[in-house]
């Protein structure tokens, strides 16, 4: 059972590991907590999603599973054109 006063379960998990994700803002919901963990994982990995050392295996997930979760959380490849701007 899961308790919560005010609709708002607080994250109490530390953000260890996650310090060089200056662009990420602190996870506030479960979903938000779920695409950080997402998102910083394919960063990791070098946005491989499948195989031993893929983001789903790093995950325990499926890897079908975890392109199931990236597509409702609006999480996609970034192109390398951004990636050369920044």
């Amino acid at each position: 059972m899961i308790l919560s006063n005010g609709g708002v379960l607080p994250n109490p998990l530390p953000a260890a590991g996650l310090s060089g994700l200056t662009s990420l803002r602190p996870a506030t919901t479960l979903r938000d907590s779920e695409r950080t963990l997402i998102l910083h994982t394919l960063e990791k990995v070098g946005w491989v999603i499948g195989g031993a050392k893929g983001a789903a295996a790093t995950l325990g997930l499926n890897r079908t599973t975890l392109i199931h979760k990236m597509k409702k959380l609006g999480i996609s490849r970034p192109s390398p054109e951004a990636s050369e701007i920044c």
